[in-house]
């Protein structure tokens, strides 16, 4: 996993695992039968270590559930052995674009579940009442992982520069209060929020 975290798949040998585990290369190619195999369980690995912090809404709300998902930034923050499986994955993902690469469909696969992982959590708000009835719970989970993808590739770039994990805890909070259904007493009006007074309206202009 080191080893193809810091060169990639197409940039790391057998020659050179068998190396690093103190084996020859014919005993690992005698284990998993080719390289691509070997990488596919490299990445099936990567996901088994991963915590999963999409968990059943039971006893909080829908919108509640779909928030601790911006506890991902704090966690990579806080763990680095977490970071580098997460930057290995995505040197795996990148690789993974290309449709002959081995592991291409099972990226595939991988980011419809993500996305149908999380697209429930919304439909649970929706019938709570913490998520608006009017959006659609996939195209919502789609937006969450490209977000979280997106800055979590801005942080391996420049750590220094990009704070993961206050950066997904304000994302999550303006994004899902602008999921939250109308305040009362202003119907079909945006909520207000925390903090800020409400707009206030313009006259309307005469004739």
């Amino acid at each position: 996993m080191d080893l193809f975290a810091k060169g990639g798949s197409r940039g790391t040998c057998i020659a050179a695992i068998a190396a690093r585990i103190g084996v020859t290369p014919a005993a690992v190619i005698h284990h998993f039968g080719t390289k691509d195999a070997l990488l596919l369980e490299v990445v099936a690995e990567i996901d088994r270590r991963r915590p999963s912090l999409v968990t059943d809404p039971d006893g909080v709300s829908g919108a509640d559930a779909l928030r601790r998902l911006g506890e991902w930034g704090s966690l990579l923050e806080q763990d680095g052995a977490l970071a580098n499986l997460a930057r290995l994955a995505t040197v795996m993902v990148a690789e993974g674009l290309d449709p002959d690469h081995p592991s291409h469909d099972y990226f595939v696969r991988r980011a419809q579940e993500f996305r149908l992982a999380i697209a429930p959590l919304v439909r649970a708000g929706q019938l709570d009442g913490s998520i608006r009835r009017d959006v659609d719970p996939v195209s919502v989970a789609t937006q969450v992982v490209a977000l979280v993808q997106g800055v979590q590739i801005q942080w391996f770039l420049e750590p220094d520069q990009v704070p993961i994990g206050s950066l997904l805890d304000d994302f999550f909070a303006v994004f899902l209060d602008g999921l939250a259904p109308p305040a009362s007493g202003r119907p079909g009006g945006r909520r207000v929020p925390r903090g800020q007074p409400p707009r206030r309206r313009l006259p309307a202009r005469r004739a």
